[in-house]
């Protein structure tokens, strides 16, 4: 890392040029279009790019990341744009300046108003090993930050997203529908954390967990991490050798001490990307169907249907947006495989013309 680094950031509208030193913004220069075509300009020393300008009026947005792949762009960009269609607000959860730096040179933003924040270490600390085991302390506190920063902005509820891995394979307009629609669902019927069933099914109704995530009346939640002991964890420590922020909420379902629910969307695509052969479990193409969720990577591999093939857990709950086999098809060959930017020559060869 250099003492002066320059880092050029594209805007929906324009771009954004910043300088910083010891990776602080200290000079920043905006080139933008109105809608009327004309060309703004706006040059600041020392601008609040770092910590930016909460607006806790708007649906917010956590976006989570960890890693660098093939398809970190792919999905952390798939969710700007349905955070942008929403008119939402968002802060990035990232703790390696470096990873920060290529999110700012690799994804194209709506504006300037681009915020990050670290896990935060200080005030997890007498939570975070009394929920979980050493192994998933880095995860469980970024977990923990949403809450804590939530409270401490005033933001009363919000989306806790898995930014680098998770994408549902559908148009950006669809999902913030998607989104809608869970929230909607969730003020009529009181819960209090609402999660994609991501392990709910695969682990017929043992486990649930974080990924695409709902959450309302933090202030409970915060209450409860605070106050727990730490005595909660025998009857889970049969299934899972460590235990993360996930089994702690699973006890906290189970306990009924929070309203806590699992949805899917019928039909729908999704993506939670890894290593696809090495783990196929944590890793997987996933849909829903007529009562199951299907997993076709699993199924290609092993021809094994109790692992590809599994009913749906019948405490999901099930949300229809008239999502048809084709629209998930196209988008996900259009947008994740390479096959539409083949060139004639390729597309002949291998039979796609």
């Amino acid at each position: 890392m250099g003492f002066v680094e320059k880092i050029e950031i594209k805007l929906s509208s324009g771009n954004l040029i910043q300088w910083r030193v010891f990776n602080i913004p200290v000079l920043q220069y905006e080139r933008s279009k109105t809608k009327d075509k004309k060309k703004n300009a706006n040059l600041n020393l020392f601008p609040s790019a770092k910590k930016g300008v909460f607006d806790c009026q708007k649906r917010f947005f956590y976006l989570k990341i960890d890693r660098w792949d093939f398809n970190t762009v792919r999905c952390f960009q798939k969710w700007i744009n349905t955070i942008n269609e929403l008119n939402a607000d968002f802060v990035v959860i990232c703790d390696k300046p470096e990873l920060q730096k290529e999110i700012l040179r690799k994804i194209t933003f709506n504006n300037s108003n681009i915020k990050f924040i670290k896990s935060e270490r200080k005030l997890t600390k007498s939570i975070i090993g009394k929920i979980c085991s050493p192994r998933w302390y880095n995860a469980g506190c970024a977990h923990l930050t949403t809450f804590l920063h939530a409270k401490a902005n005033n933001i009363k509820e919000f989306w806790n997203i898995d930014a680098d891995d998770t994408m549902f394979l559908c148009d950006s307009k669809r999902t913030a529908n998607l989104i809608k629609t869970v929230e909607t669902y969730a003020k009529t019927n009181n819960v209090d954390v609402f999660s994609l069933d991501m392990w709910r099914s695969r682990t017929r109704k043992k486990h649930w967990t974080f990924g695409v995530t709902y959450t309302r009346n933090i202030e409970k939640i915060v209450e409860l991490l605070k106050n727990e002991t730490g005595t909660w964890n025998g009857p889970y420590e049969k299934l899972m050798d460590t235990l993360n922020v996930d089994w702690y909420f699973t006890y906290l379902k189970d306990s009924t001490l929070l309203n806590i629910q699992t949805f899917y969307v019928e039909n729908c695509r999704f993506l939670h990307c890894g290593d696809f052969l090495g783990n196929i479990f944590g890793a997987c193409l996933c849909y829903w169907e007529n009562g199951y969720v299907y997993f076709p990577f699993i199924d290609g591999l092993t021809k094994n249907r109790k692992l590809s093939q599994i009913p749906i857990a019948d405490d999901c709950v099930k949300f229809d947006l008239n999502i048809s086999e084709k629209e998930g098809i196209d988008y996900t060959v259009k947008n994740i495989t390479y096959l539409a930017k083949l060139s004639n020559s390729l597309r002949k060869l291998w039979h796609v013309d």
